[in-house]
């Protein structure tokens, strides 16, 4: 586009996973993905976002998820 050239770029998530091979459904995977999930809701829900006023809990995990140091905040590992 306008002279520039392409570049390729991979990501890779917990979810990219073909479902059918998943091992979620096994053993005590699926009390331990319900326990990280417990752990993450529970770490955004006290934490104001840096922002005025209240944000409901799905705005504070699109914040997290679109902002680096918003989330580097909210796991601790910067100063509040």
């Amino acid at each position: 586009i306008n002279g520039k050239e392409a570049q390729w770029e991979q990501r890779y998530y917990i979810s990219s996973r073909v479902l059918d091979a998943s091992t979620l459904r096994k053993d005590h995977a699926p009390q331990n993905l319900s326990l990280l999930k417990k752990m993450a809701l529970n770490l955004t829900r006290p934490v104001a976002m840096g922002r005025k006023g209240k944000a409901s809990l799905r705005l504070k995990r699109k914040i997290a998820a679109w902002d680096d140091d918003e989330r580097a905040r909210l796991l601790g590992l910067t100063e509040l």
